[in-house]
């Protein structure tokens, strides 16, 4: 069905940890080639590329067992924001807290093991991830647990 946000960070994250050359974690370089009219990329430009808006993504791969990655973003327009990531199950019960420090504005991902507080893991079934950032920024999120 074409390329998906979600698709290309699952690429990405099986080609670095598998040590897989894709497309989008491949880099060429013709020695042969003229790049005089090359400019390196400035702090400019850079600073361009920080999100504009909270999101929070769909985690991935989903199902997973046992582990899975939340991605998420935090937006330009303060020096840092307090960002608390929970994990709930179906019962609205905490089962983990992942994330409750300041973060500064940027692109996230935090990887949780399928393991509660206490260390233990969790059974087959729907949790949910929250994020809270900011003063106002709250979503929740769906994932499902196969053992």
């Amino acid at each position: 069905y074409g390329e998906s946000e979600e698709l290309v960070y699952q690429i990405i994250e099986l080609s670095l940890r598998f040590q897989i050359l894709t497309k989008y974690t491949a880099f060429y370089s013709d020695p042969d080639e003229d790049d005089s009219d090359f400019d390196a990329t400035d702090i400019a430009d850079v600073e361009n590329h920080l999100p504009k808006t909270f999101q929070l993504d769909q985690n991935y791969p989903n199902p997973f067992n046992p582990n899975t990655i939340i991605p998420y973003q935090l937006p330009t327009g303060e020096n840092n924001y307090h960002v608390v990531i929970k994990i709930y199950d179906s019962l609205g019960r905490l089962v983990r807290t992942l994330i409750n420090e300041l973060q500064i504005p940027g692109s996230y991902e935090v990887n949780w093991d399928s393991r509660n507080d206490q260390g233990e893991l969790v059974p087959s079934g729907i949790y949910f991830y929250r994020i809270e950032a900011g003063n106002n920024y709250t979503e929740t999120m769906k994932m499902v647990l196969l053992r």
